[in-house]
């Protein structure tokens, strides 16, 4: 995930932007951002975005049917570090070795996909986010 601060009407969040050597990129989230001097918050000449983006990644149209299949209820994939791809009902955060998906009471669900055939390999355990299914869907 890169992050860049710009000005907040220059980007469109989920739109697919390229930079010059490129590379595509989603924006992903932004959020309006305010610095403070001497205790005080003055909005209306600090006020910048900071958004986040997610390259954007090229997949075979066989991995796009493969994850097209995969119930709606399960919206996220990440690689665990020994090498196992997972879907997640809920977000998973990195935690050690894995991906884990537990909050609090509520019931979270995870399917590990290590018996298809498809490895996948654009989704990879140095990645800092798990990434939404979708988002593979639509590029």
């Amino acid at each position: 995930m890169t992050e860049y601060s710009l000005k907040f009407k220059d980007l469109e969040e989920g739109k697919v932007y390229e930079n010059k050597s490129g590379n595509k990129y989603r924006v992903v989230q932004g959020l309006l951002w305010s610095f403070s001097t001497g205790g005080l918050t003055a909005y209306s000449h600090s006020v910048t975005s900071q958004w986040r983006f997610k390259e954007v990644i090229n997949i075979s149209d066989d991995e796009k049917s493969f994850l097209s299949l995969i119930d709606d209820t399960f919206e996220w994939i990440a690689r665990d570090k020994n090498g196992i791809v997972y879907v997640y009902t809920d977000e998973p955060l990195k935690d050690g070795f894995i991906w884990d998906c537990v909050r609090g009471l509520g019931i979270s669900r995870m399917l590990s996909l290590e018996y298809f055939s498809f490895n996948l390999e654009f989704i990879s355990w140095e990645d800092q986010e798990p990434t939404r299914i979708a988002d593979l869907l639509r590029d």
